[in-house]
């Protein structure tokens, strides 16, 4: 029982540190569960930010619509100034060069349009590279864990089975043991009372037949047959005392104790408390 004590101990030691491994695991998920939550806000930022360029482009193309209508508006009324009487040449001239000076303005702001355009496209595609690799990285994390997290796991429910069997053949080999005990007493206890219960009785044959042997001492009968019934007694008490141990000088001790035709009650009492 002891050794199956110490046994159920080391088990449950051994599902105390496999519930700690768990739950080491169990915070490594969490954190690379924030990791992916992390990874999933940064992939709404550029959603966001692709929708910005989006909103941009478009803003650029009205923008370069609005520019050509202006350029095609303005060439017409050139061409009308140009289809005027000398006396409007002067005009036309100054009108043509106010035109020019538009028309590279305007060529300026589309050209710095178009290289913020060019850098939020870098930025952008560099953002999407950054993000799929990390993507990438992650999921060969998190599948590599997963893997060695399912292993674990099944590891621990066949330990855990394994020692639940384990657990379960001891108490049951406990429950036996019990029941031995427990039947073990019990007979220990019926044979200490039937014992008991035959002692008493050859306690009492003993001191009648020793009555009647002082009863014969005293007629002047011969000592023959009191002899021998002591010598009966002494067997008798020999055989009942066997199965509480091997007494082989029962038998010689009563024939020794009993040779004598008189003995005292008081010698009698010692004898049986023996």
């Amino acid at each position: 029982l002891e050794e199956q004590r110490t046994h159920i101990s080391m088990l449950e030691k051994a599902l105390s540190n496999a519930q700690e491994r768990l739950a080491k695991r169990e915070k490594v998920c969490d954190e690379l569960t924030i990791a992916a939550e992390r990874a999933n806000h940064l992939q709404r930022l550029l959603h966001e930010t692709l929708l910005d360029k989006q909103a941009r482009d478009e803003t650029h193309a009205q923008e370069r619509v609005q520019w050509e209508m202006d350029m095609t508006q303005l060439k017409m009324q050139l061409n009308k100034d140009f289809s005027q009487n000398g006396s409007l040449k002067r005009l036309s001239r100054l009108a043509g060069d106010s035109g020019d000076e538009t028309i590279n303005r305007l060529k300026k702001t589309m050209y710095l349009k178009d290289e913020r355009i060019t850098h939020l496209e870098r930025t952008v595609i560099e953002l999407q590279r950054r993000l799929q690799e990390e993507s990438d990285r992650k999921k060969c994390v998190l599948g590599a864990l997963n893997e060695n997290f399912d292993s674990k796991i099944k590891q621990y429910e066949d330990e855990q089975a394994s020692k639940d069997r384990r657990i379960t053949l001891v108490a049951e080999e406990r429950v036996k043991l019990g029941e031995i005990l427990d039947v073990s007493a019990k007979e220990r206890d019926n044979d200490t009372a039937i014992g008991m219960h035959k002692m008493e009785e050859i306690r009492q044959k003993i001191q009648e037949r020793k009555r009647k042997g002082r009863i014969c001492a005293t007629g002047g009968t011969s000592s023959g047959p009191f002899e021998q019934n002591i010598l009966d007694s002494a067997a008798l008490l020999s055989d009942i005392s066997t199965p509480y141990g091997n007494r082989p000088a029962v038998s010689s001790g009563y024939h020794n104790l009993f040779n004598a035709e008189k003995r005292e009650n008081s010698e009698v009492d010692s004898v049986w408390n023996v």
